[in-house]
């Protein structure tokens, strides 16, 4: 039976939202010696999911292409696998997995704007150094993905607070707005 696209999207999505990361890489190409340090920099944008159950992973290379491997956790030394597309085919997933995400929406339209930046500045003046409007847009995304990874505390972890008239959960954490 064949799977709908909005179904291979949505099921994407929750398994990004739960155990995916989406990132932006920052590099120094150290090779260009003659170029000024600041100018070296590259920034590039990934999805990465790993699991310990490998066929998770092989339905995401089946199902969205990319590339898999393994890893040895440092921890319990145990293997994990991952999954993970860059660029230009992170931003076509990015934007067809969009309308299901729910917790990293917002690090997604980051990823996505970077992407479309990068694209349209190597169609433009491809081979060209970047200018310093380039790399100040491209630091300025840099750290708005990385504002956006901080670690939520569920409400459900959060002591009951007594009031004056019964007992109430009072969540105090900053991702819930009651």
């Amino acid at each position: 039976m064949k799977q709908s696209n909005t179904s291979k999207y949505s099921y994407l999505a929750g398994v990004i939202d739960s155990d995916g990361c989406i990132r932006i890489q920052k590099d120094f190409n150290t090779r260009s010696k003659h170029l000024k340090r600041a100018k070296n920099i590259s920034h590039s944008l990934h999805i990465n999911v790993t699991q310990k159950d490998g066929r998770i992973i092989n339905y995401l290379y089946g199902t969205f292409g990319g590339r898999v491997g393994t890893h040895k956790s440092g921890i319990n030394k145990e293997y994990y696998y991952y999954w993970k597309i860059t660029s230009s085919k992170a931003k076509y997933v990015l934007k067809r997995i969009l309308p299901f995400l729910r917790y990293k929406k917002k690090q997604a339209e980051i990823g996505i704007r970077l992407q479309t930046h990068i694209e349209k500045r190597e169609s433009n003046l491809a081979g060209r150094e970047l200018t310093d409007r380039d790399l100040e847009f491209r630091e300025k995304i840099y750290q708005e993905i990385k504002e956006e990874k901080h670690i939520y505390i569920p409400c459900a972890a959060v002591e009951t607070k007594r009031s004056e008239s019964s007992e109430k959960k009072v969540c105090d954490s900053p991702n819930i707005k009651e």
